[in-house]
């Protein structure tokens, strides 16, 4: 399974649009914006846009504001910002490899969608569902979502989004060897984007450069792989730079030029540290035992095995905290809805009451008048 490919599709598909802004100064500036009085909706969008603006830097820290976002929703019965805030929750859970409980969440936002009978929210969950069921190898059900969303998209001439059906699709042949096919629909995706308009989208260019790297033509590999970085360090994506530095150790790696794996490596190995991307961390060890090995260095080849071996028992007892993280997030989202639930059946009985004494006034006062 070639699960390297797709590493970051989830997130760069939540922010469609870079901010021109360092995301740390945005960071800063939206916190202190929440020190302040507002409406309560607004107070919502804040912390939304600090999760999404968290995902490109530290993806952990982007759990309490996701929560929080999700409690107001729901306090504020807003079933469009808990759409947001379920998808919001679910990229958050495939980033911590946690892809059941992801799913679960994505099925939430999915039901909302078909409640609010909203085409484009259809067929965006569609979309997302194809990109979830790639990551837990059940290929039939991935590429069965991608065309359902492909087909709303077309009808509904959704450009934007078609743009992403594309790269679904093509990540599906590529994980089946199918490598022109895979080209084809990712220069589809690439020559819809540019239609729209917008700056060219590093994800596909990167995903390009791996598709030319599986087929042994590393030097067009590189020049994508680069491209994508030169896009991603413009618009200070830390999570996305790491995993462009990975892509191109593994192409030099391939290239058996072991010196530049070594130094691409050991740039991602850096970012994902500091970012606490334990899996990054691994892939990185990862093609650094390689490297290693290749060049006949086996102390070193052995230290990385080491740090392996570790950081995958790391990433699984991750695993499991995200779990936990998810169950505790269901059970506070029950306790919200029973609160919500008793507040109104009180409520409810407070108006029977106020009712009840009214026809009981207005009776007394007709048998006074009487």
């Amino acid at each position: 399974m070639k699960k390297t490919i797709i590493i970051f599709l989830l997130i760069t598909n939540t922010l469609l649009a870079f901010s021109s802004k360092d995301p740390h100064e945005l960071i800063d500036s939206l916190q202190a914006l929440l020190e302040e009085e507002m409406d309560v909706l607004e107070r919502a969008d804040i912390h939304y846009e600090i999760a999404q603006e968290m995902f490109l830097l530290k993806p952990e820290n982007a759990y309490a504001h996701i929560s929080e976002f999700i409690r107001i929703a729901r306090a504020q019965d807003n079933d469009l910002y808990l759409y947001d805030g379920y998808i919001a929750l679910s990229d958050f859970l495939s980033l911590m490899n946690d892809y059941q409980s992801s799913l679960e969440h994505l099925y939430k936002a999915y039901n909302i969608a078909e409640k609010q009978n909203d085409k484009s929210m259809v067929s965006y969950c569609h979309s997302r569902l194809s990109e979830l069921f790639y990551f837990t190898d059940d290929l039939d059900k991935s590429i069965e979502h991608a065309r359902l969303a492909l087909a709303i998209n077309y009808k509904e001439k959704d450009t934007i989004q078609l743009t992403y059906d594309f790269h679904n699709i093509a990540m599906w042949h590529l994980e089946l060897d199918n490598y022109d096919s895979a080209l084809y629909y990712l220069r589809k995706a690439i020559t819809y984007y540019h239609h729209l308009g917008r700056e060219p989208n590093p994800v596909f260019i990167s995903h390009l450069g791996q598709t030319f790297s599986y087929m042994n033509e590393f030097d067009s590999a590189l020049y994508y792989h680069f491209k994508a970085l030169e896009l991603d360090q413009k618009n200070s994506s830390e999570y996305e730079i790491s995993i462009d530095e990975n892509y191109i150790g593994n192409t030099y790696l391939r290239k058996k030029e072991y010196n530049k794996a070594i130094e691409y490596a050991n740039a991602s190995l850096q970012r994902a540290t500091d970012m606490d991307l334990v899996d990054v961390m691994v892939f990185n060890y990862d093609l650094l035992l390689e490297a290693y090995e290749g060049k006949r260095d086996f102390e070193k080849a052995l230290r990385f095995a080491q740090l392996r071996n570790d950081f995958s028992d790391t990433l699984r007892d991750k695993n499991k905290e995200s779990i936990i993280q998810g169950l505790n997030a269901r059970f506070n989202f029950n306790q919200q809805q029973q609160k919500l639930q008793v507040q109104e059946a009180e409520n409810t009985l407070l108006r029977k009451q106020k009712t009840l004494l009214l026809f009981i006034t207005i009776l007394s006062l007709l048998l006074i008048i009487s």
